[in-house]
């Protein structure tokens, strides 16, 4: 048996050398747990991995501060165990107000991570440091945050009978009336206590989500190629809630709360409310001398007769994803609207609430209905007639005026909002 032939220290020297990039923090514990748990030789692990010799043995000598990184939600996808902050206070505090979220299953989005982040600079006056889209991206990366699902109609389109709509039936349409008399409607279901799905979470692993509540109303939306909106028209299972009484709403049915109502066993439209819907409309349409054409999808409730001022025209089958603006967009934004409301409430209260589900048991019908109404308002005119040009029915679109500065009482309102939000830590200061 020949003589076993020592490694020079030349050669260990040039296997350092291929090295070809540093190890992230999650291949470091790979390291030390085969190191430490499978005993493997620090030659063995370094030809494993590429690394030289003393590479893996500096890891293995840095193993505590390693894992003490990755205990408290280091990305194991960085390379170092220390990143230097600008605004390590601002890190903090945005982790500690997630966390506590989280622990309350309390979803959160983007936006309001950022809201807390704005906050906690405003309080340490910290004038230098501005929330971005960039700054989100990094703390996430820092601290191995993910956007993910807790727990559509678009892809069955009738490709065809959409080419038939845009290219013949549309254009003929548009000869004959002007787009600022087209109208659109559709109902949409709310499932008023519901807190989200989504939420950022720690790590790629699955979060637990929640308990979807599935209480749910009718919102019926009218809107024009010209931007203008009509009130909601609310369908829900009761004739009277209590929790309308008991704010003093004693006479629902009446025009002077901004929204009509109707009801039945399954707060769904049905024939006999649209039939009840169109009326109503008819008569603003004949007390303005307007003819409008109303165009609706091809759910049975909607087939009724057209009335004296106003023509019923039905969307081809199956294309109301594309067709209908309704689906452009605007319903999607009444309800994101909407859930800034509702989150509002769930984040004012956070520091008395064990978990979101017990939380929203306690919203009532006339919140709901409440923060609908204001959520309908905040929806622009400009949302509406670009959601027309999706469609094809108007060629141009709105560009948004200067928005306007908040009033004194809004920024009231906002300021001891975002109190409550990061008031839980004491030490914010």
């Amino acid at each position: 048996m020949g003589k076993v032939r020592k490694t020079s220290y030349i050669e260990i020297r040039k296997r350092k050398r291929i090295v070809q990039e540093k190890p992230t923090l999650g291949q470091k514990a790979l390291i030390i747990f085969k190191r430490e748990v499978q005993q493997a030789s620090f030659q063995k692990i370094a030809d494993e991995c590429g690394l030289s010799v003393y590479g893996v043995i500096g890891i293995c000598q840095k193993k505590e501060e390693i894992r003490f990184a990755l205990a408290n939600g280091a990305n194991p996808n960085r390379k170092t165990t220390k990143v230097n902050l600008q605004f390590p206070q601002i890190d903090e505090q945005c982790l500690k107000f997630l966390k506590m979220a989280r622990e309350k299953r309390i979803p959160v989005r983007p936006v309001f991570l950022m809201n807390v982040a704005t906050f906690v600079a405003s309080t340490l006056a910290i004038a230098d440091f501005r929330c971005s889209w960039g700054w989100y991206d990094k703390f996430c990366g820092r601290h191995n945050v993910n956007l993910k699902q807790l727990h559509g109609e678009e892809s069955s389109t009738d490709l065809i009978a959409l080419e038939q709509w845009l290219t013949v039936d549309l254009p003929a349409l548009l000869e004959l009336i002007h787009p600022e008399n087209i109208w659109n409607c559709d109902e949409t279901g709310i499932w008023w206590r519901n807190a989200g799905t989504k939420s950022l979470v720690f790590g790629n692993k699955q979060d637990k989500g929640i308990k979807i509540a599935k209480d749910r109303i009718t919102a019926h939306i009218s809107v024009s190629g010209g931007g203008r909106k009509l009130p909601l028209w609310i369908i829900n299972t009761s004739a009277q809630p209590r929790s309308f009484e008991r704010n003093a709403v004693f006479n629902i049915n009446s025009d002077d709360y901004g929204f009509k109502y109707s009801y039945n066993k399954t707060a769904w439209m049905t024939t006999v409310i649209f039939e009840e819907y169109l009326d109503w409309f008819n008569a603003l349409m004949v007390k303005e001398e307007r003819h409008i054409l109303l165009l609706v999808d091809n759910f049975s409730g909607h087939n009724v007769a057209s009335r004296l001022n106003i023509e019923l025209r039905f969307l081809p089958p199956n294309c109301t994803a594309k067709a209908q603006p309704c689906d452009a967009g605007i319903i999607k934004c009444l309800k994101d609207e909407y859930k800034k409301f509702l989150y509002k409430r769930v984040f004012t209260n956070m520091q008395h609430v064990s978990n979101v589900e017990s939380f929203v048991k306690g919203l009532t019908i006339f919140d709901a209905v409440d923060w609908l109404v204001e959520a309908w308002k905040l929806v622009k005119p400009s949302t509406i007639v670009n959601c027309f040009h999706k469609c094809k029915i108007v060629d141009e679109l709105w560009m948004d005026v200067p928005v306007e500065e908040p009033s004194e009482t809004e920024l009231i309102q906002i300021s001891q909002f975002a109190e409550n939000v990061v008031g839980f830590d004491d030490d914010v200061s």
